[in-house]
């Protein structure tokens, strides 16, 4: 792609359930793009709300339709986040980016995007993150974790990402069976298929996304008490999830999508508390070594020192209770089909 050649055609999609607290400050944003309106679609789906979301929507589209291309707005009733996603993609054209109904977007976020895609020609997804203006201590560990200017990924959020035609088309659709209003990763598999298409993800953490939240923190007291409720209850739901009511997805749709890199990597977190008891319960404290690449790696991918620490032995937590609880789910899958 030539950065001389005219600017593509650009869908924003955006799917929309009871967003009227916050619908107003999205929708200024998504006008103030600095991009030819001309080139531009507003796709909007309404999962069917009840706060006046969609007559928000119909007065915006009657104010400004003449400005752009074409203003869509459409409805379905209460059949999940996957589904919403499939219907604003009837509506496509041209790129595609996703817009979340309570998440700013800053004025040169496309263009900034597309210049990546102008650069190298094997990019097919463009990311930029969504932060908060208080981030609670699990939103500082993702954080953390973001390159220092711009870096490829295995996966990125949908939210304020940019994405070619051709991906599109080779992601396939969105899982519909996950729940509404929010399914859970109905995305899963598409970036194994991304990345197999030979496409890259890129995140570009010079540009910010401001993800609203409905009753903010006021004073760094809330904040330190919202910090460590936010933490036992992440290690609380992630628990759950992949023990209690774990679904087969996403890890399960990871791996018969064939992610070899991903495989192999809940083998190694499933060993390695394994390893470690080993190692302490017989004294062969060489086998401890069996921690470093994941140590190493954490520390080297993480930015600031104190975050270094923080961010490893709770992502390491994390990955070791997934790869636990994906062995349980095949115990399961196993057991169920034994039983007939």
């Amino acid at each position: 792609m030539d950065p001389q050649e005219s600017l593509p055609f650009i869908t924003i999609c955006m799917p929309v359930y009871n967003s009227k607290w916050c619908l107003n400050y999205t929708l200024k944003a998504l006008y103030n793009i600095d991009y030819p309106k001309n080139l531009l679609r507003l796709v909007f789906v309404d999962n069917c709300s009840t706060d006046g979301t969609y007559e928000m929507l119909k007065e915006f589209k009657q104010k400004f339709k003449s400005e752009y291309e074409s203003i869509i707005i459409d409805r379905t009733c209460k059949k999940g986040l996957g589904h919403v996603r499939n219907v604003c993609l009837k509506y496509k054209k041209g790129f595609v980016f996703w817009a979340e109904s309570d998440v700013i977007v800053p004025p040169r976020i496309l263009k900034t995007l597309l210049s990546h895609f102008y650069r190298d020609p094997r990019i097919g997804w463009a990311h930029a993150p969504n932060v908060r203006e208080n981030p609670t201590f699990i939103e500082k560990i993702y954080m953390s974790r973001l390159p220092k200017r711009y870096g490829y990924a295995e996966s990125a959020e949908h939210t304020s990402s940019l994405i070619r035609p051709e991906v599109i088309e080779a992601m396939g659709p969105f899982y519909e069976k996950g729940g509404y209003p929010f399914d859970s990763w109905e995305a899963a598999a598409h970036f194994v298929r991304i990345r197999k298409a030979g496409w890259k993800i890129l995140i570009d953490n010079t540009i910010h996304c401001i993800h609203l939240r409905r009753n903010d923190v006021k004073t760094n007291f809330n904040l330190r008490k919202k910090n460590v409720k936010s933490t036992w209850n992440y290690f609380k739901s992630t628990l759950h999830y992949y023990f209690y009511r774990f679904p087969k997805r996403p890890v399960h749709e990871f791996v018969k999508e064939g992610d070899i890199f991903y495989t192999l990597r809940l083998i190694y977190y499933f060993i390695l508390p394994i390893a470690v008891i080993f190692a302490l319960v017989t004294h062969q404290l060489l086998i401890l070594l069996y921690m470093l690449p994941s140590i190493m790696y954490y520390l080297i991918t993480t930015r600031g020192w104190i975050m270094k620490l923080i961010t490893c032995f709770f992502v390491i937590s994390c990955r070791i209770i997934v790869s636990y609880g994906y062995v349980w789910l095949l115990l399961k899958i196993f057991f169920k089909h034994f039983k007939r």
